[in-house]
């Protein structure tokens, strides 16, 4: 297979194809993920691609049984959450059509990966996607194609990597699981001593493991967060940036927070600094080691790694709606604030109140009360980023963590939450929300989290005064003030609404 960069052709064995304009530069990024790799590599990198070109956030799908996240690169913590296929007539439509298809609200990209006359998986770009135009498009479709051949069990016919076709509309789709379950685990030993690493990797790779090296804590760091291994051994006398330094950069990413770290060292201070850091997930291993004794540790690590996850995940979930719970909330509100201080980066919020939830359960009934919230939370989870936390804030109010996102690209964020949810038929009646949306932007800002909460509350709370099943935001301090104290105007007032900024929406119930 020959490709020539911008403006050549794909040549496959058997014959050749029409010219076709792409940018090689994104195939090559396919090819690097290298030998040797899982589905779920292949999957991250084509969904890492695919979002470069068409939008800013992606997750992958997996058609094999229950649909389901395979691969969501930003949040591993969010894989195996179920999907409701109904909730995506783009995604139907690409597998009707077998090439990419753009939703008709503009709001997502459905990009199946079809190989061997099977669709192994949906890639789905939902944050801010774009159609693209030039080069975009073309490169999509051949990166969807290119790595859905790479896949095992997906062989094309004679090697080559056929072009999209549009089959009959009788034609059968068959479907073939992403992932094995006995997917080898990946480790990526850091370490700079050549001969010691190829040891650590000779025992590793007899063990089953795939093994990634690096000779560097700075390479390691970005190793990790480009390919996320299972587990990191990590040496702590390193060149540039060593193992401690490191290990906490690797603790500072959401991607790699989770991952376990075994530290390997000389050092007789060993035992003690791992204890000064207080890094959760660390083991450590004193050199010299026996070999036994390092693939005990390796394995212990990882079962309790997966044990630690399995507990949080489990923790982390309100039970009613399969969103995150208050709990998890606080924690990343915190830790996305350090972000804004610390980059600069924009952090909006989006609380999200339903309209008259005790008319609706005095009327009727409970049950058609919590398929309520069990609908807005399907509308949050469709519209979420993987990099969003979409949680149940309280028993009528939800609220969305939009990390990386302005005011104004939040109220567009929460007007498709809205005009969702009042088009669902619960019951055979449509519920509405109010939703109050607050941002904070400069890096220099002293309003708490709290303060941040209050103001998108205030905001919700001016919405729903207005009438509801609107958006309102941007309140200011003295809204929020207001709104704690219940002195806020009340919606048959006259005159200007209070100073929050903008709302939106329909007036409703």
């Amino acid at each position: 297979m020959a490709i020539q960069s911008k403006s050549g052709e794909l040549d496959a064995v058997g014959g050749s194809l029409p010219a076709l304009m792409v940018n090689s530069e994104s195939i090559q990024r396919i090819l690097d993920v290298g030998t040797g790799a899982t589905r779920t590599d292949l999957l991250l990198a084509a969904t890492r691609e695919l979002t470069a070109l068409l939008g800013e956030r992606g997750i992958c799908i997996s058609l094999e049984g229950t649909p389901r996240i395979a691969v969501a690169p930003s949040d591993p913590m969010v894989e195996g959450r179920s999907v409701a296929l109904e909730d995506h007539a783009e995604i139907a439509e690409a597998l009707r059509v077998r090439d990419l298809v753009v939703a008709k609200d503009g709001a997502s990209i459905a990009v199946p990966l079809f190989g061997g006359g099977g669709c192994l998986g949906v890639v789905l770009v939902q944050s801010n996607p774009r159609p693209g135009d030039g080069l975009d498009l073309p490169t999509a479709r051949l990166v969807a194609r290119l790595t859905a051949a790479l896949l095992p069990g997906a062989v094309e016919l004679a090697g080559a990597i056929a072009a999209p076709s549009v089959p009959s509309p009788s034609m059968p789709i068959a479907v073939a699981p992403l992932q094995t379950a006995s997917s080898p685990r990946r480790i990526l030993v850091v370490e700079d001593d050549v001969e010691l690493a190829a040891a650590f990797g000779d025992a590793l790779e007899r063990e089953g493991y795939l093994v990634e090296q690096a000779r560097d804590g700075g390479e390691g760091v970005d190793r990790a967060l480009s390919n996320r291994p299972d587990l990191i051994l990590l040496d702590v006398n390193l060149p540039t940036l060593d193992g401690f330094a490191a290990a906490a950069q690797l603790r500072d990413s959401p991607l790699t927070r989770e991952v376990p770290i075994i530290f390997a060292s000389a050092r007789h201070d060993l035992s003690a600094r791992v204890r000064i850091l207080h890094l959760e997930n660390v083991d450590f291993i004193p050199k010299p080691f026996r070999q036994d004794d390092l693939l005990a540790r390796v394995e212990q690590s990882l079962i309790g790694s997966h044990a630690r996850q399995r507990l949080q995940r489990r923790a982390a979930v309100d039970d009613l709606t399969g969103l995150g719970n208050l709990s998890m909330f606080r924690a990343r509100l915190a830790e996305e604030h350090k972000r804004v201080s610390r980059y600069g980066s924009p952090l909006s919020l989006a609380m999200i109140d339903v309209d008259k939830l005790k008319s609706i359960n005095d009327q009727h009934g409970h049950v058609a009360g919590s398929d309520v919230l069990r609908a807005i939370g399907d509308v949050l989870r469709r519209h979420a980023r993987a990099t969003d936390l979409a949680v149940r804030y309280g028993g009528d109010e939800f609220v969305v963590l939009l990390p990386q996102t302005t005011l104004a690209e939040a109220a567009i964020f929460a007007e498709r939450v809205r005009s969702e949810v009042a088009t669902r038929d619960v019951h055979g009646f449509h519920p509405t929300v109010s939703i109050g949306v607050a941002s904070l932007s400069r890096p220099d800002s002293d309003e708490t989290d709290g303060q941040l909460l209050n103001r998108a509350d205030a905001a919700a709370y001016i919405a729903k005064r207005q009438g509801g099943n609107r958006i309102c935001a941007g309140a200011s301090e003295s809204d929020a003030e207001e709104a704690m104290t219940g002195v806020l105007r009340r919606p048959n007032d006259t005159g200007p609404a209070p100073s929050a900024g903008s709302s939106a929406g329909s007036s409703g119930s």
